[in-house]
């Protein structure tokens, strides 16, 4: 039973690395894109708010990697 839930454990750690791995990817593409953009196309609000809320992410998943490696 113990093998199991450490298995399942070890199951879940690696889908979460692998989805903030995709995320990142993706917020750092769509960051380029909108960061290119005209500023007809997107207003400088919307650029702010998007800057803020990947600072905030990238502060987040070093909070939780440095937890990991404790």
């Amino acid at each position: 039973m113990k093998f199991a839930i450490l298995d399942c454990i070890s199951f879940i750690r690696h889908f979460f690395y692998l989805f903030h791995r995709l995320r990142s990817n993706f917020l750092e593409t769509y960051q380029e894109l909108i960061l290119a953009e005209l500023e007809n196309s997107i207003g400088q609000p919307v650029k702010e708010a998007f800057l803020a809320m990947c600072h905030f992410s990238y502060q987040l998943s070093v909070s939780l990697l440095s937890e990991e490696l404790r």
